[in-house]
Order: C-alpha cells, then sequence, then structure tokens
C-alpha cells in the first residue's frame, strides 16, 4: 500500500465517520447489507494476510463485526465503499481496532477486542489517548471510567465524561446530599454509574441508609463499623441487607467492602 493511496483510504474512513457524527443516530437495528457486501466482508474476514495484522488481538468474529458495522456506517449514510480497497481500508480499520484494545486492556484478546468494536467504528483512535488528556485528569483516579466510556458511550465518550465531571462538582455542592459527604466518592460513583439520574441514586443511598439505622437487627453493626450502612448501600445496592446479615454471621468481615468504589 503506497502512502498515496493509505492516505485516500484514510481519508474515506474519515469522511465516512463525519457523515456519521452529522447524522447523529446509532448503528443499532437491522443492518440491510446485501448478500454481495456480506460475501465481501467474509473473503476479506478469511484473507491471511489482514488477519495477521491484527497482532495479539486475534478472532475473525471481532474482526466480521468491525468490518460488518463500518459498512452498515456507509450504507445507513450513502456513502459507496470502494471495493476493489476493501482489503486496504479493512487492514486500516483493524490495526486501529488493536491500538483501542491495546488502550484500554492490559492484556488484549480476541473477547475483549469485541467490546472495543463500536468505538472504532464510530470514532477510530482518537480516543485511545484519553487517559493522558489534561482535561480529564480529575477522573485519573477512577482508572475504569475511560473503559467505560469506550464501551457503553462509543460515539461520544468525551460527552460521557464532561457529563460525569459536571454532576460530580454538582453533586459535591448540592446540600441535599450534605450527609454522604463524609464517603466522597459516593458523588463520583453516582455520576459515572448513573449518569442520567445520580440525584435518584443518591436519594435511594439516603433513604435506604435511614431505614436500616431504625432496623433493630443491625443495632450492633452501628458501633462496631462506621459508616457501615452508608457503604454497603453504596457497594450492593439491590442486596445491601443480605451483605449485613453475612457481615453479623461473620461469612464475610468488613474488609470484603471498598472502602472506595472502583470505576
Amino acid at each position: 500500500m503506497s502512502i498515496v493511496t493509505a492516505d485516500i483510504d484514510r481519508d474515506f474512513i474519515a469522511d465516512a465517520r463525519a457523515a456519521q457524527a452529522e447524522r447523529d443516530k446509532t448503528l443499532r437495528g437491522k443492518k440491510g447489507l446485501t448478500d454481495k457486501q456480506l460475501h465481501s466482508i467474509d473473503n476479506t474476514v478469511k484473507t491471511a494476510w489482514l488477519t495477521g495484522k491484527f497482532n495479539n488481538v486475534r478472532g475473525h468474529t471481532a474482526v466480521k463485526k468491525l468490518l460488518t458495522d463500518f459498512q452498515v456506517l456507509c450504507t445507513r449514510n450513502k456513502i459507496d465503499y470502494p471495493e476493489q480497497r476493501r482489503q486496504e481500508i479493512s487492514a486500516i480499520l483493524i490495526e486501529e481496532l488493536c491500538v483501542n484494545t491495546a488502550a484500554f486492556v492490559e492484556k488484549p484478546t480476541a473477547k475483549a477486542a469485541q467490546d472495543f468494536v463500536s468505538l472504532t467504528v464510530y470514532r477510530g483512535t482518537d480516543f485511545s489517548n484519553i487517559h493522558s488528556d489534561e482535561k480529564f485528569k480529575s477522573l485519573r483516579s477512577s482508572k475504569r471510567v475511560f473503559k467505560l466510556a469506550a464501551i457503553a458511550y462509543p460515539s461520544a465518550p468525551r460527552k460521557y465524561l464532561h457529563k460525569v465531571m459536571f454532576n460530580i462538582a454538582a453533586l459535591e455542592q448540592d446540600d441535599e446530599f450534605k450527609s454522604l459527604r463524609d464517603i466522597p466518592y459516593v458523588f463520583k460513583h453516582a455520576a459515572i454509574h448513573y449518569p442520567s439520574a445520580p440525584h435518584k441514586f443518591l436519594r435511594q443511598v439516603i433513604s435506604d441508609v435511614a431505614a436500616l439505622e431504625k432496623e433493630a437487627e443491625f443495632a450492633s453493626l452501628r458501633k462496631t463499623t462506621p459508616h457501615i450502612f452508608k457503604r454497603a448501600v453504596i457497594h450492593y445496592p439491590t442486596t445491601f441487607r443480605t451483605f449485613l446479615h453475612k457481615l453479623m454471621s461473620g461469612k464475610i468481615d468488613a474488609t470484603t467492602l471498598p472502602t472506595q468504589k472502583p470505576a
């Protein structure tokens, strides 16, 4: 592949992504590809030299999904895919998938690669350097938030991160939740894992803690384990009573409950 043709192929990919971003719709739903397109994708996936560029992230499943979804992106945006350049374009996409997988997974595998197909289709590798982006340095202590953004919000991961930071700042200043300030990581946890309804989650935490404080069966825990009710409700929002029962029976101890929720 010459430098000139490689640049043309990369420009084609960039233009297709730009059209998708302007269209601002997901690629979910019926794929609507022709038998000819599906056959071409299958042949490309089977090409030995192409899958060989997949480095240590191997697996036809991830490659096939990647190439299929990018074809869908082109089809939905009424972009003619240059059939004579399919292998070269596919090679670029696969290399991007390798970069993305390596950026968020310590030991890349075919299974892990599947998680980053959508990010690659929508964004290429423009999110792979997010760990060093100074705009989001306040989130670096929550290492998994970047991976979560890449997997759960592949078309707009930075938008999600901006929302997380905005919500953290707002929740920390909101007097409605001042009773939770002795466990400050709860605000980051709510913003990261409940981005659409962090306030609702925190209100439920306060409500559940208040109920536990009144329950006689857990009275012994109030003196022996500070903040245990808050921590249990935060980390086990649907099974906190089960956790507390196990704690009291000695089946587990408080050290099994993290003092901070990893994100």
